[in-house]
């Protein structure tokens, strides 16, 4: 994680948001450690696509 912690959420989105774009499988910790994170965050939205 980011030592700046202005940054976390933003970085942390960015990165669900890539693994979700290609596919990319998590294991247990990967998984609930942003879950945890975003939940924090009301304001925040992920979106995006698969890529292709």
């Amino acid at each position: 994680m980011p030592q700046y912690e202005a940054y976390v959420c933003e970085y942390t989105a960015n990165w669900i948001a890539m693994k979700l774009r290609w596919g990319l499988s998590v294991d247990a910790a990967e998984r609930d450690t942003p879950a945890v994170r975003v939940a924090a965050w009301p304001d925040v939205e992920l979106t995006g696509s698969r890529a292709r």
